[in-house]
């Protein structure tokens, strides 16, 4: 059973992508910075076999969660700092309440 934490950061995850991809063309013009940092991103991840959604105990078909990954991580580090600190916060706090 998913815990309430997981969907707070689903949605935390599911835009931030978004918030990502809508800047790779603007004003018509395509972001070579932002396609190269997500490539490079997904070099990473697949290689390295990581997946964050994975990890928050969520299934995904195709490698979604990886390209998902690959697109938060090419956000840079104090954007994948945040994300990594919300999901720490929330594992501590339910991890402290089961202890209780």
């Amino acid at each position: 059973m998913l815990n309430g934490y997981v969907f707070v950061v689903m949605a935390f995850i599911i835009e931030s992508t978004w918030e990502t991809l809508k800047n790779i063309v603007v004003k018509g013009k395509v972001s070579k910075d932002r396609i190269g940092t997500i490539i490079i991103a997904l070099v990473v991840v697949f290689v390295g076999n990581l997946d964050i959604i994975n990890f928050l105990g969520v299934n995904m078909s195709y490698g979604i969660g990886k390209i998902l990954t690959a697109i938060l991580i090419s956000r840079g580090s104090n954007f994948t700092h945040d994300i990594v600190s919300l999901i720490s916060n929330q594992y501590q706090y339910k991890k402290n309440n089961i202890e209780q």
